[in-house]
This record gives structure tokens, C-alpha cells and sequence, in this order.
């Protein structure tokens, strides 16, 4: 799927403030990809757009960093493991077990 064109995405990017490079599209973004869906939307269909709207609710971010961030706040060794165990429109939730 491609979300660079889509002129919903750019008409939330030029609302926010942002340019183009400051959200990574899925094309652009580096993870691993059995991390994917830690970045999707998994919890609904949209009635329109959906695409666009896929679109705007796929955010990528650097899951190792967060488990290295996550594991030096509470003091661990290292986070064994993290899912997805939630999600709605505005947020996702991401229980981690630490070690």
C-alpha cells in the first residue's frame, strides 16, 4: 500500500505542520518487519476512505528503542517481550515484560 499520495495524509501533514519527511511512510520507515504490526491499524474497518484512513493510523517508531528506553526506566536488564494488546482510533497499548 502506498500513503505518500494520499491527499487526505497531506491535507493532515500541512494541518499539523509537518512535511513530508517528518511522518515515515511505510515505504520510508526502517523496522523489522515482524514488528509490522506493532504500526497498524488492526482493531476495524472504516465505512469510507479506507485507505486514507489506514493510512493516517499506521505510525511507525523504532521498537527496539522503546524496549531499550521502556527497560532503563524501570531499572531491568531488558524487555523479553512486548505486544499489542489494545488500540482505538488515538492510541495503542503495548504491555512489555521485563527480565
Amino acid at each position: 500500500m502506498s500513503c505518500t499520495d494520499s491527499s487526505l495524509l497531506k491535507l493532515f501533514r500541512n494541518l499539523a505542520g509537518l512535511g513530508h519527511g517528518d511522518i515515515p511512510s511505510p515505504e520510508t520507515a526502517t523496522f523489522s518487519s515482524e514488528d509490522e504490526h506493532f504500526f497498524q491499524y488492526t482493531s476495524g474497518r472504516w465505512i469510507y476512505n479506507e485507505r486514507e484512513q489506514t493510512c493516517i493510523q499506521y505510525v511507525s517508531f523504532n521498537v527496539d528503542a522503546l524496549k531499550r528506553v521502556a527497560a532503563a526506566v524501570v531499572k531491568a536488564n531488558r524487555c523479553v517481550e512486548m505486544i499489542k494488546t489494545a488500540e482505538d482510533v488515538l492510541s495503542k497499548h503495548f504491555p512489555l515484560d521485563f527480565r
